[in-house]
């Protein structure tokens, strides 16, 4: 054996192991990441579903009907914004990914006259707010 040639062939072994360990971090990274996108997706489609089934429960109570809407907790801290279509009875949530790109979850409401308080058919829903049935048209706020 050469004198100096363990030193070299430790050097080689550090440094693959050196690549081994930033690969596996990259990819460790950027499972979480994705991990995370999924995750805000799962409580978009679940504030969205929470949000149609209050919309639907005022819907279905008759007329005079009214009760607080209330956000799921997640959707408070203004990572989400929930949308209304009044006229098709959608609600959209929509969150923005790690890359900035909007996503989100849509669920439909079992009702399609749905208005806010001064009569829009497509609106944002801003915190906490009160839906009531007057007239055969759920009001938002």
């Amino acid at each position: 054996m050469l004198r100096g040639q363990s030193s070299i062939e430790f050097m080689q072994a550090a440094a693959v192991s050196l690549l081994f360990f930033t690969v596996c971090m990259g990819i460790y990274f950027m499972a979480q990441s994705e991990l995370a996108d999924v995750s805000r997706a799962a409580d978009a489609r679940r504030i969205c579903y929470e949000i149609a089934s209050q919309i639907s429960a005022i819907a279905s109570a008759g007329e005079g009907a009214s009760a607080p809407l209330l956000q799921p907790q997640k959707a408070t801290n203004e990572e989400y914004e929930i949308f209304v279509t009044g006229n098709t009875g959608a609600v959209s949530v929509n969150f923005k990914d790690d890359g900035n790109e909007e996503r989100g979850a849509s669920c439909f409401v079992g009702h399609r006259d749905i208005l806010n308080a001064t009569g829009a058919a497509n609106f944002k829903i801003k915190g906490d707010e009160t839906v009531s049935y007057l007239g055969g048209v759920v009001r938002i706020g």
